[in-house]
């Protein structure tokens, strides 16, 4: 609610939605588990789907290495640190992007209960959300990513409904926001 902006603002967004580009070039964020050979000759490139692939993977006779699975932190930096060997005996070295932080927002319905590795019956008690509420400038930002994820995923919306509420305004009608107030 409100029906103009399912039928509106929403719908127009979806159809004249273009591809989403996964990866930004930043230093915060989830980092993309994306490896490619050094090798020129070679260029390989590897997508790792789990921690337990990447260990598997790594090599593990660098220090700095040892000392990134030591705290098992994926993040960058100490993601940057783990190498893998490649099949052409050249080293694989992760690209340095991250994805862009909407996937990290839209992965929110399965984040929140460790799905699917843990919590698996609790999950499928509560999803799909019976809604969700949020201002109207997330129409593109939040609302897109949950659905654009759960479609690709299970084929249906994360949420059964929406409720959108308008942004609140300073004395002059314009948005207050985090950076102006």
């Amino acid at each position: 609610h409100p029906d103009e902006i399912r039928t509106g603002r929403m719908l127009d967004w979806l159809e004249n939605n273009v591809d989403w580009a996964l990866s930004r070039e930043r230093f915060w964020g989830t980092p993309l588990p994306i490896w490619i050979c050094d090798n020129p000759k070679c260029g390989k490139q590897v997508a790792i789907g789990s921690v337990k692939e990447l260990r598997e993977k790594s090599i593990r006779d660098d220090p700095r290495v040892e000392q990134a699975w030591g705290t098992l932190d994926l993040h960058k930096p100490q993601m940057d640190e783990i190498k893998l060997a490649c099949q052409c005996g050249g080293t694989m070295s992760r690209v340095a992007e991250v994805i862009d932080c909407w996937f990290d927002s839209g992965a929110m319905p399965y984040a929140q209960w460790h799905y699917p590795f843990e919590n698996k019956e609790e999950f499928e008690k509560k999803y799909p959300a019976e809604f969700i509420a949020e201002a109207v400038d997330q129409t593109r930002g939040w609302f897109y990513s949950l659905l654009a994820i759960s479609t690709l995923l299970f084929g249906k919306p994360p949420f059964k409904n929406v409720i959108v509420i308008e942004m609140i305004l300073d004395k002059e009608g314009k948005k207050m926001s985090k950076s102006k107030g």
